[in-house]
């Protein structure tokens, strides 16, 4: 592409970052976007995020924002971008093998590039308060923990550091400690690690991150942008990041074996005390088991004696009901006529009022005795 077939701007600086205004119909994957931006702008995308917009009159559109690769020690970028930083650039359809269109089908002359804010996380350092921790802890790393179908693997130092320095870009690792350790009620062994960060980055993944692990005490990590789109694990794998409260401090070439003796009992001790913390857990879990366990129990009691009380009572047991009611009322009026002599005296004393005697309060105890002896007697008897 020519220099004359793009109108230019008073500016001084190349730009690592730009936004194509409103994207062409012929664009529409960060794929099309970047093989427009390589092969007719001639830069090296590094990051391109498709946004959808609106105008105030309502008319729908997208833009893209694009980071690019500048090498700014030579200085070497297209002739158009020279004098672009600071305002803008159009390129014309005729640039275009094929032309663009609008999404509606009509000719669109030209796409407008504008300087934009870098879209990719910031690598600069992130500023802590004193006593911050510094250091994570993943509790295990599946054996199979990869992306890109296999051929990016997390298994050495290297490639732990690479992923949190390159691909997830939250710090810079200065070291990586891997333990082996026992799965509870297992015979197999998993593998955990302790990150060590020589620097942080300040970019808003970083402050998710330790955001989430300082409110909920762990980050579970599923992927990474990779500046076009999330890229997962492979086979859904993830890692859970937790705060590192004891990092052991780096060893030096000075150290020596009783230095490095004293440093391996630390991490064992550490490793005995994650194991307790295991087994105190599958100990809440068995307990918690166990409770649910007599919670249905109860429940299916109850179910059961709901049932019961459901069912129509017989004829039998009807009887057999009002022959216990029968009885409670002999032994009160007894107690009662013993104590004032008459059925008069007790009516008189208000005593069917009484909390204690209200279900009792019949207007003739005779009449109860009078079933007890005669009409329960014949049908139960």
């Amino acid at each position: 592409m020519s220099s004359d077939s793009v109108l230019r701007m008073n500016s001084s600086l190349p730009v690592d970052a730009m936004r194509m205004v409103s994207l062409p119909s012929e664009l529409q994957t960060t794929d099309d976007v970047y093989g427009f931006v390589k092969n007719i702008l001639s830069l090296e995308p590094t990051s391109i995020n498709i946004v959808p917009m609106q105008t105030q009159g309502g008319v729908r559109y997208r833009s893209a924002f694009i980071d690019v690769s500048v090498n700014k020690e030579t200085n070497i970028v297209p002739g158009w971008m020279e004098n672009f930083a600071n305002d803008c650039a159009f390129i014309p359809s005729e640039n275009v093998p094929g032309g663009i269109h609008f999404d509606n089908g009509k000719n669109m002359h030209h796409i407008k590039l504008v300087p934009a804010k870098k879209q990719s996380p910031s690598k600069e350092p992130l500023k802590l308060d004193d006593g911050s921790w510094t250091s994570i802890y993943i509790p295990m790393i599946p054996d199979d923990l990869s992306s890109d179908n296999g051929d990016i693997r997390y298994e050495t130092e290297e490639m732990l550091s690479e992923f949190f320095n390159d691909q997830l870009k939250i710090g810079k690792v200065s070291r990586v400690d891997f333990m082996s350790k026992p799965v509870p009620n297992s015979d197999r062994v998993a593998k955990c690690a302790y990150v060590h960060f020589e620097t942080w980055y300040d970019n808003q993944t970083t402050k998710i991150v330790r955001k989430t692990i300082d409110s909920n005490g762990e980050f579970s990590c599923s992927g990474y942008y990779d500046g076009f789109e999330f890229s997962r694990f492979d086979n859904n794998r993830y890692i859970n990041f937790k705060v590192n409260h004891k990092p052991i401090p780096a060893a030096t070439e000075d150290m020596n074996v009783h230095q490095l003796a004293a440093r391996v009992k630390i991490l064992e001790e550490q490793n005995a005390q994650l194991e307790e913390r295991i087994a105190e857990v599958q100990n809440e879990n068995d307990d918690l088991k166990y409770m649910q366990g007599n919670a249905q129990l109860a429940a299916d009691e109850y179910k059961r004696l709901n049932q019961e009380l459901s069912k129509p009572l017989t004829m039998e047991e009807v009887f057999k009901q009002l022959r216990n009611k029968m009885e409670q009322f002999k032994v009160v009026s007894k107690e009662l006529l013993e104590k004032y002599e008459s059925n008069d005296a007790v009516e008189a004393a208000g005593v069917w009022e009484l909390p204690e005697y209200k279900e009792y309060g019949f207007d003739y105890i005779g009449v109860i005795n009078e079933l007890y002896e005669e009409f329960v007697a014949a049908f139960i008897r």
